[in-house]
């Protein structure tokens, strides 16, 4: 999906879509795939409290798994509304070692700041 279509797409897939995104994974058909796919990449991290980058987080449902894990999170998307919501879902679970980022993945300036990187449920097929 070209860079636009990732910015654009809270807006492309309406307000059922976005409610269905906030809420991933309970929200979704495959919540127990999520999951148990979520829980193994748990498993090859090294232990909390690792400072780890979550590429292309989204709404921010895997950064707030892992920071309720005691990792020390930074979340990054490309889309300036998808982190609205995932710093409001961060306020409102009163989390606070995790941070969120809008910025393009090729773009990060990051040099040896993190423990770990996860780019998990980020891309959605052409």
């Amino acid at each position: 999906m070209p860079k636009q279509g990732e910015i654009d797409y809270l807006r492309n897939i309406g307000p059922e879509g976005i409610t269905h995104s906030v809420n991933k994974p309970f929200s979704d058909a495959l919540c127990g795939r999520y999951l148990m796919e979520i829980g193994a990449i748990m498993t090859l991290l090294p232990p909390p409290p690792a400072r780890l980058l979550d590429l292309g987080c989204g709404t921010g449902w895997t950064s707030l798994f892992f920071a309720r894990r005691s990792f020390d999170v930074v979340g990054q998307d490309i889309a300036p509304d998808a982190i609205e919501y995932a710093c409001s879902q961060k306020k409102h679970q009163k989390i606070r070692n995790l941070e969120f980022i809008v910025s393009d993945y090729e773009d990060l300036s990051f040099k040896e700041e993190f423990d770990c990187a996860v780019f998990f449920d980020s891309l959605t097929p052409c």
